[in-house]
Parts: C-alpha cells; sequence; structure tokens
C-alpha cells in the first residue's frame, strides 16, 4: 500500500510526487531509515530542474529534523532521464530492488505512470494540504489536477 505526496514550489513547474509505503509510516518508533528514492532527471534538458526538486525535497525533510515519520533518511537517486517510457521500470526498480518507501517523481507523464502504484495521494503546495484521498478521486478532480499539477 503506498501513499502519494505531490509536492510544490513556487512555480507549478516545480512540483514532485513522492510514492510512500504503509511501512514508513507504521514504523515511526524505529530507528531504521526511511528509504527515499529521487527519480528525477540528473542529466539533460531537465537537470537543474530535477536538482531543484531533489534539493527542495531535502530542504522540507531538514526542517522537519531530518526526518520522516519520526525516522531518519536515506536517499537513492535514479536518473529518470526524462523518458516517461521508462518510468514504470525506473519505479519498479527502486521499489523492489532498493526497497524505497518514498518515490519522489516530477509531476508529468512519469507521475502519472506512478500514480498507478499509490493506493492514496496528498498534495502538498506551498506546505499546505490542498488534497488528500485515493488516486481515482484525485483524477475526478480536473479542475484540482489543472491548478495545483498543471496537467
Amino acid at each position: 500500500m503506498f501513499k502519494a505526496f505531490s509536492l510544490s514550489s513556487c512555480a507549478r513547474a516545480v512540483l514532485a510526487t513522492a510514492v510512500v509505503a504503509a511501512g514508513a509510516c507504521a514504523h515511526a518508533q524505529s530507528n531504521t531509515p526511511v528509504k527515499v528514492g529521487l527519480m528525477l532527471p540528473s542529466s539533460g534538458t531537465f537537470a537543474d530542474l530535477g536538482k531543484a526538486v531533489s534539493n527542495g525535497f531535502k530542504l522540507y525533510v531538514t526542517e522537519q529534523g531530518g526526518k520522516l515519520g519520526g525516522r531518519p533518511v536515506e536517499y537513492i537517486a535514479l536518473d529518470d532521464e526524462s523518458d516517461p517510457s521508462k518510468a514504470n521500470e525506473n519505479a519498479n526498480k527502486l521499489i523492489k530492488r532498493d526497497k524505497v518507501d518514498v518515490l519522489v517523481v516530477l509531476v508529468d507523464k512519469n507521475w502519472r505512470a506512478v500514480s498507478e502504484l499509490a493506493d492514496r495521494n496528498v498534495i502538498l503546495v506551498k506546505g499546505r494540504v490542498v488534497f488528500e484521498g485515493t488516486t481515482d478521486r484525485l483524477r475526478s478532480q480536473p479542475a484540482l489536477l489543472a491548478e495545483h499539477l498543471g496537467i
């Protein structure tokens, strides 16, 4: 079971989606690190955007005392090459091979593919929750998608 978080910076273009395993919250008292997979572009045209999202997510974690759900954080990066056709393969590498608890992706065609893994979604815009619910419920709200996700 996964929970997806969408994060926004100052512009709609700087958005990310994180897919969070339920176990990340269930074991909040554990000292086992929460593994965060950063499936972002680190090469090519959108490398700077990927770096900005990565830095923004890490800053958010730092502002939360360096922890998610009361647990320390370990980051695992994967260059998504800005190729939506590889989104499911890349997500599965991070989830199945690397056993990440959180998956951060840009909100674009990658988000659509990866959101299929999420049972619940949380959209954060400038630190404020603007939506929480199922993937189907999120997709049934085109105005919310357009306003906060630009899709």
